[in-house]
């Protein structure tokens, strides 16, 4: 299957340009001393805080980073190949939760551990954990650990790893490796975002020195917004964007060469009536298709985000920006999504609602990414003619060998007006409030060792350092 193509050859060659001026000339702010010592030693010339990249050492550096690899999950058949394909996780980060019974309120643990199961149980999504939710209800200082037991215990799948400070991304990587087991590939995958423009907060640097000493996976993330923290133009934007990216890929290379690294980006514009940033813009989607091309420019996995909307409900707008900004991240050949399930209001809100209803959405868009056969069973030129015109197909052995090959929906509405109403007239977010309940309900998470679960119980329950909070 071909990829969309947003951008023109020569398009990325003037991206690649720009950023490689900014990168010289303007340096990046590395808040951190493990980080700049690092690059000191593999070329860099280092002013302070400041660290600045030529393309020679910014190439060489690229060239340790791999373009696919294996994360590894606790049940090995849900393992899958970063660079390869497709693959979807959930909504990251948000610190509500909406549901249609209960309004907008903040997140809870309760809330955590449902979307792990929603997410472990989804025919769509490939990964899980990470920051599904903020748990208001779980003191800072423990959080990290309650989310990363909670992700473990209740899925089989690969996991996103915490990425809020070094402290919590050791954990993280102790907890994940205790269930898995140690290995060549990584078992976790952190998310490590800039602050645009040109600086990493010491935060993320110390969660990204230690995933990349420890050989664990990163997305390295810009989110930068147009008219605000970046220039007001999707250009301008992407140069940005670019720069920081790949000063970022390349502080994980000079730490460890090999480090498996993903290019990502949530970029989009600031409203310029409100000044907040808006998702559901067509601007963000633009740039995640030149996110991806970016990434292939430089041979690496790319990440964009997903099902992304302004909207605060799951209404018709939210099913619009949503639809849209998944439809061409997908198309473009992007190889790891987050967001693609759940999310509302630009990452502030989770809902149950949407979450299956993207899901729906997604399903359909896996069947179109996939191409379909045009081999001589599925052309059917003898059927169609031995059938002739003014004829059907219901009855015939080839409708009976394939018509399960067919995209059926499991919410949309489909038939007649008698049959919707024979039904229960029901509105498809009352559907979708009832499937999120029934799968909840249903699931049962695979079972934990003994030991692996005592050990979580016992960070779990650690003693909180109350300075912290």
């Amino acid at each position: 299957m071909g990829f969309y193509q947003y951008l023109k050859d020569e398009d990325l060659n003037a991206i690649h340009a720009a950023s490689m001026e900014i990168l010289q000339t303007a340096g990046v702010l590395f808040h951190d001393p493990q980080v700049r010592e690092g690059l000191a030693a593999a070329g860099a010339r280092v002013d302070g805080e400041r660290v600045y990249l030529d393309w020679r050492l910014v190439s060489s550096l690229l060239e340790s980073a791999p373009t696919r690899f294996l994360l590894r999950a606790r049940d090995p058949g849900k393992s899958v190949t970063v660079g390869d394909g497709t693959y979807l996780g959930p909504g990251y980060g948000a610190p509500f939760v909406r549901s249609e019974t209960g309004g907008r309120r903040k997140a809870l643990l309760e809330d955590y551990e449902n979307f792990v199961r929603l997410v472990a149980s989804s025919p769509v999504l490939d990964v899980n954990g990470g920051v599904l939710v903020e748990p208001s209800d779980v003191p800072a200082p423990q959080r990290h650990v309650a989310m990363m037991a909670s992700a473990i215990r209740g899925s089989g799948k690969p996991l996103i790893g915490i990425t809020k400070g070094q402290r919590e991304a050791r954990d993280a990587i102790t907890m994940a490796r205790a269930a898995l087991g140690a290995g060549d590939s990584p078992c976790l995958i952190g998310l490590v975002n800039v602050n645009t423009p040109l600086a990493y907060d010491p935060n993320m640097l110390g969660a990204l020195v230690e995933y990349a000493r420890e050989g664990e996976a990163l997305i390295i993330a810009s989110l930068a917004m147009a008219g605000a923290t970046a220039p007001c133009s999707i250009a301008g934007t992407l140069a940005l964007q670019n720069a920081e990216v790949l000063a970022g890929v390349c502080a994980t290379q000079a730490l460890r060469p090999g480090c498996p690294v993903v290019y990502g980006s949530v970029s989009s514009v600031a409203d310029m009536r409100y000044g907040s940033l808006s998702m559901g813009a067509p601007e963000a989607s633009a740039m995640a298709a030149a996110t991806v091309q970016m990434a292939r420019y430089y041979r690496l996995p790319s990440r964009t985000g997903g099902s992304v909307t302004d909207s605060m409900l799951p209404d018709a707008q939210g099913g619009a920006e949503s639809a849209m900004a998944m439809m061409i991240s997908v198309l473009s050949g992007v190889n790891f999504v987050l967001h693609a399930c759940g999310i509302l209001e630009s990452f502030m809100t989770m809902s149950y609602e949407k979450f299956m209803l993207d899901e729906e959405f997604v399903s359909m868009l896996k069947f179109l990414a996939k191409p379909p056969s045009f081999d001589e069973e599925a052309l059917a030129v003898d059927l169609t003619v031995q059938n002739g015109p003014g004829s059907h197909f219901l009855t015939t052995e080839h409708t009976l060998r394939h018509f399960r090959e067919m995209w059926r929906p499991g919410l949309f509405t489909r038939g007649n007006y008698d049959v919707w109403r024979m039904a229960g007239s029901k509105d498809v977010k009352d559907k979708a409030r009832e499937a999120w309940q029934s799968r909840l309900s249903a699931y049962s998470p695979p079972p934990l060792d003994s030991q692996v679960e005592a050990f979580f119980r016992e960070m779990t329950q650690a003693p909180v350092d109350h300075n912290a909070l």
